[in-house]
């Protein structure tokens, strides 16, 4: 009999492929489904949806405040230093200073521009979110005909930030 416990329920599977929960707490009262009912726990486990609001599907890099990335937000002729939150190849999420009032609707067309070491990058971006002071922007030049295709001066930068999140990880 197979059994694993999942902090204080201890899970077992029986030879009539039956799963029984148990409380280390309270181990008078175990819990039994039969092996007909998992498929309907399984279907079960796995029917949560994203939240609406949580549109990401892309892996992001989380940049350290001490990153050498900078970047620029450009809107209607006024220009912005942001700081990066974090950097996926389909889109960047950035913070403004407390102190500017950016004001940039949703769905509004931007450009933003990516500066690391030797590598630049600009693009065209639309912002698909808005909280305080910090703006989630989808990266349309990443997207042709509905594909992922980054420019590949976006993929170097995210390579790099990439090396360096793996780097302070490992340490």
């Amino acid at each position: 009999m197979a059994e694993i416990t999942i902090e204080k329920i201890k899970i077992s599977l029986g030879d009539d492929h039956s799963v029984t929960f148990l409380d280390q707490d309270k181990p008078e009262a175990p819990i039994t489904l039969s092996a007909n009912a998992i498929d309907e726990l399984i279907a079960f486990l796995r029917s949560p949806q994203p939240k609406p609001d949580e549109r990401r599907r892309a892996f992001r890099v989380t940049i350290p405040r001490l990153t050498d990335l900078a970047v620029r937000v450009d809107f209607k002729g006024k220009t912005w230093d942001v700081a990066p939150v974090d950097l996926s190849l389909t889109g960047i999420l950035v913070q403004f200073l407390k102190t500017e009032i950016a004001d940039i609707p949703i769905d509004a067309e931007v450009d933003i521009t990516l500066r690391l070491n030797d590598k630049a990058a600009t693009l065209r971006g639309v912002v698909r979110r808005r909280n305080r002071n910090q703006y989630g922007i989808l990266l349309a030049s990443s997207m042709r005909n509905g594909e992922l295709r980054p420019p590949e001066s976006l993929v170097l930068i995210y390579k790099e930030l990439e090396r360096q999140w793996l780097r302070r990880r490992l340490k």
